[in-house]
Order: C-alpha cells, then sequence, then structure tokens
C-alpha cells in the first residue's frame, strides 16, 4: 500500500541527454558544421574569435592594396619625370633673336604690308620634326653647294637648301621657281639628306638662315584658304619656320594676310 497522500504527482529529476540526438534542439542553425561528428564534445568557435579573423584577413587585402596603390603612383611619377619636355617657348626672346637675320626678309615683306613686323606673328609650337623622307647625299647636291645656294649652318657641317626646285638664272640674277617647293636639310657629316617641307602652289619658301649651330629659320609665304573674291584679289600670309634640332622642336610663325591679284615676286638671293 502506498504511503504517498492521496492526490499528489510523484516529482522524478529531468533526464540527462546523452545523446547527440537530444543536442539537437539546443544546437545552433547549421549545427552540423560546428560538430565534426555526431556526440562531439568540441565547442563551435566563438563568434567573436570568427570576426577578429575577418577583420585582421581584411585589413591585410587594404594594405595590400594601399602597397599597390603607392607602387603604381611612383612608376607613373617616374615615367613623367623621365619624359622628355618640351622648353617653355619664349616669344619675344625668339623675336629679338629673329630680327638681324630676317631684317632682308622683313624689308621684302614690306613691299607688300607696310605694317609688317616680325612682333606680329602669330606662333604655334610642336614638339617634334618630322622628316618626310631622309636619303643619301648625291653628286648634284656637291655640285650646287659649290655654287653657295644653300644656307650653311656655323661650322659649315649642314646646309639647309630652301626649295631644292628652284634654279638659278645667270641672265637675270634671280631664282626660277617650279610651281612645288620643297625644302631639305643637308647633313655632310652623316652624309644624308633631309626633306623637311614640301607643298604645291599654295605655298613657297623663299630663303633660310641658321641661328646658330642647331637651330635655323625658313622664310616663305602661304596662301590662305578664304575663298577667291569677286575682284579676284587672294590673299598671302608671310612665315616663318623655327627648327630646333637639339630640341627637336619647331615653331610656326604666321603673319597677317595681305590681298594681292597675285602671289608675291620672289625675293631672289640674298646670299
Amino acid at each position: 500500500m502506498s504511503s504517498q497522500p492521496p492526490g499528489l504527482a510523484i516529482m522524478r529529476p529531468p533526464a540527462t541527454p546523452s545523446r547527440a540526438a537530444d543536442l539537437a534542439p539546443l544546437a545552433p542553425p547549421g549545427g552540423g558544421e560546428l560538430f565534426r561528428e555526431a556526440g562531439s564534445r568540441k565547442p563551435p568557435r566563438h563568434p567573436r574569435v570568427l570576426g577578429a579573423t575577418t577583420w585582421r584577413a581584411s585589413r591585410l587585402v587594404s594594405a595590400a592594396r594601399l602597397v599597390a596603390l603607392v607602387a603604381l603612383a611612383a612608376l607613373a611619377l617616374l615615367a613623367v619625370s623621365c619624359a622628355p619636355r618640351t622648353p617653355r617657348f619664349d616669344r619675344a626672346r625668339l623675336t629679338a633673336e629673329l630680327r638681324e637675320p630676317l631684317a632682308d626678309w622683313t624689308t621684302y615683306w614690306r613691299r607688300y604690308d607696310p605694317a609688317f613686323a616680325l612682333d606680329s606673328l602669330r606662333w604655334s609650337v610642336i614638339d617634334s620634326i618630322h622628316v618626310a623622307g631622309t636619303e643619301p647625299l648625291s653628286d648634284s647636291v656637291r655640285t650646287r653647294a659649290a655654287l653657295r645656294w644653300y644656307a650653311w649652318s656655323p661650322d659649315r657641317t649642314r646646309a639647309v637648301d630652301p626649295d631644292t626646285y628652284r634654279e638659278w638664272e645667270p641672265e637675270t640674277g634671280t631664282f626660277g621657281y617650279e610651281p612645288d617647293a620643297r625644302a631639305v636639310l643637308y647633313d655632310f657629316a652623316q652624309y644624308h639628306a633631309q626633306v623637311l617641307e614640301s607643298c604645291g602652289t599654295p605655298c613657297r619658301y623663299d630663303d633660310a638662315r641658321w641661328l646658330d649651330r642647331d637651330r635655323f629659320v625658313l622664310m616663305g609665304w602661304i596662301e590662305e584658304l578664304d575663298p577667291v573674291s569677286a575682284a579676284g584679289v587672294e590673299r598671302f600670309s608671310p612665315r616663318v619656320t623655327v627648327y630646333d634640332l637639339e630640341r627637336r622642336t619647331v615653331a610656326y610663325g604666321i603673319g597677317r594676310a595681305v590681298p594681292m591679284r597675285a602671289s608675291p615676286a620672289p625675293p631672289g638671293t640674298t646670299h
């Protein structure tokens, strides 16, 4: 006969889980990834530990990116510092240098424009010399050199022929010109010729002068591309081209266009 009072239930302690299946309701989602095998007692890694590892990895990636950016910036600065630089164009200084060598040509152009002055030239500069071609010197070049048709450099190693198509006419004491024009630089030390410029009827090269051992200037004119007026008047502009062989630069100076009924007459030789 039971001694338990009527109406009281028997109180038993809760069962202690002894299997992994009993622990399943207590495991977080994805708990199978944290437990390598059923019944393992190895606890999962703490979320703070996982966060610290991820933070360290992200810092390493950021540091690597920063190093790469710094390296790229250093390479860019090195490339810029090593690149050739075009010297600053000094218009006033160049104009002053041109006054004496171009005095005769300035006087010649004032026949068409009494107000012409070198100070009025509009300048543009390019950072490289482009030649149309290089060829060895021929015997005819040496023959023409003997006639002093060229503008010679101070050291006599190079010469410029303003127009290889022109021919000296002893009867008139002037040059005869063809419709086309071509300026050539002769290098007697390297024994080759370089075509500097060439054009058809819209332009002409009258003469050349050396400023120093490595710089020379071509003088001539260029026809404006404006349509011819009803009166048949065309417009021509004086043009000078300064070559710097050492710095490999070219400067173009263009003057005011002058209306004319025909192209400017050749100035003849000034040598």
